[in-house]
């Protein structure tokens, strides 16, 4: 992954998220620095890296073209692959810029489109030094500070340039989980860096200005918009899977978030979320599952399932966590780690919307807290069965939500109404029945004792003998 390191001169601390007028691309930072337009390309890395080698990506803050507005306006982008390099198979190349750009659509309301058409809105392609854009790749055997990638264009950029004078590697799910095909010494993660360059071409900038997060970046503290690449793997050097961070997730909403209009939502909460693409409804529950493209953190998905009139998701069947899992699965193909509403609190689990914990469903090894501060869980719906692990708060996932409408709970308790009132009208009914049967049996039974006695007196015996009555 990157992180950024200047070392032009520090002009002011600016806090928060900036959008620059001067700039098409849209920046996470705490230093503004100065450079000219020319030298875009060009910023140093630092020698403060006691001669380590640096890859590094080649973009700085750009001047966008007049009339620009930095972004893309449209939701349907194509793009198209030029060329494929020396070091991975077109199936590859392809299977890795399709995931890289999975990640960001999977996050904010965009779509890809591959194409076979040099006119696609972004090209993509792997060259060696000098090749024509004005801004080569230096040769690898003349520095340790390697310009890995880097995004020319306007809108914001449209070019991706890949060096082809490194080497690369693409590490596929299936291949690494059944085969133990890892990420090789030496070998730059494709997926990584072609993240980071589409993250360019969709305007974002680098996230931080700060040269000591590389010195102790690992695997959970890095973004995927850091200028220099890290290594994506954790302590044990295992490869772990990029995935946007909270750095990424907070620039990309903030340029493309999709708003939820409120007051339809308030006025026809039943018809807002039927035709909504990321909703359905849970006949188990009664509830519309909704889910959340890219939340920044767990305040962040809270704040959305709270915001839309529920809260994130409580399980209590393994059929449940399927109907959740396969929902997931259904729409999303990178953005499959996603919080639920299962919280630690003082040692013990509860679900946020207060249901009892009758359902587990743990990873093995898990939950562990490593650290001390995992109190919060993702469901992994990367495999089907949709194991859990609990995870600390501050992780950039896909959010969860249950929400049940008041016209559903309208209609349930019309329905329990409805059927209270047939059930006494029955009673009713059986009751009428039982006072009609008894002053019947009434009736029947005087007249039969009238009859007998009326009649007492006429029989008689053949044989002339008094007739005895019981």
């Amino acid at each position: 992954m990157f992180c950024s390191n200047g070392v032009f001169l520090l002009v002011g601390v600016v806090a928060g998220i900036l959008v620059d007028s001067h700039a098409n691309l849209f920046k996470i930072h705490t230093n503004k620095t100065i450079e000219s337009f020319l030298n875009r390309h060009k910023r140093d890395i630092d020698d403060d890296y006691d001669g380590k080698t640096v890859y590094y990506c080649g973009n700085n803050e750009f001047s966008h073209a007049e009339g620009t507005s930095g972004k893309w306006e449209k939701k349907n982008i194509t793009y198209f692959i030029e060329s494929f390099g020396t070091s991975m198979s077109e199936e590859e190349v392809r299977k890795g810029i399709q995931n890289a750009f999975a990640h960001w659509a999977d996050t904010v309301d965009l779509t890809f489109t591959e194409v076979n058409e040099s006119t696609a809105d972004i090209v993509l392609g792997f060259k060696h030094r000098e090749h024509g854009d004005n801004f080569p790749f230096e040769s690898i055997y003349s520095t340790k500070k390697f310009e890995i990638a880097h995004c020319t264009g306007n809108m914001p950029c449209t070019t991706i340039h890949f060096n082809d004078e490194l080497q690369w590697e693409y590490v596929e799910w299936e291949s690494a989980m059944k085969k133990g095909k890892w990420l090789d010494p030496g070998y730059l993660d494709f997926l990584t860096v072609a993240m980071h360059q589409i993250g360019h071409a969709l305007g974002l900038g680098h996230v931080g200005d700060d040269r000591t997060r590389h010195a102790h970046a690992d695997e959970e503290s890095v973004n995927i918009m850091d200028k220099i690449y890290t290594r994506p793997a954790g302590k044990t050097d295992v490869y772990a899977w990029p995935r946007l961070r909270t750095g990424d997730a907070k620039g990309i909403k903030s340029l493309y978030q999709k708003v939820e209009d409120f007051e339809e939502m308030k006025q026809d909460c039943q018809g807002y979320w039927k035709k909504h693409e990321y909703a359905t409804y849970n006949n188990l529950t009664g509830k519309y599952i909704v889910l959340q493209k890219g939340a920044e953190n767990l305040v962040a998905a809270q704040d959305y399932c709270q915001k839309i009139g529920g809260f994130l998701v409580s399980i209590h069947s393994e059929e449940e966590n399927k109907f959740i899992t396969d929902f997931i699965r259904s729409k999303f193909s990178a953005g499959r780690y996603a919080y639920i509403g299962l919280v630690r609190a003082n040692s013990s689990w509860i679900w946020e919307d207060g249901t009892v914990l009758t359902y587990q469903n743990w990873n093995p090894t898990e939950p562990n807290n490593v650290g001390g501060f995992e109190n919060s869980v993702e469901l992994v719906a990367t495999e089907e069965h949709g194991g859990w692990n609990d995870i600390p708060n501050d992780r950039a996932k896909t959010a969860v939500c249950q929400v049940q409408c008041p016209l559903e709970v309208k209609k349930e308790s019309n329905r329990f109404l409805a059927n209270l009132l047939a059930s006494l009208t029955l009673l009713h009914f059986l009751g009428l029945l039982f006072v009609i049967s008894l002053i019947l049996n009434v009736i029947l039974v005087y007249i039969l004792i009238r009859m007998r006695n009326s009649n007492k007196n006429r029989f008689s015996r053949l044989d002339n003998q008094k007739l005895l009555h019981a």
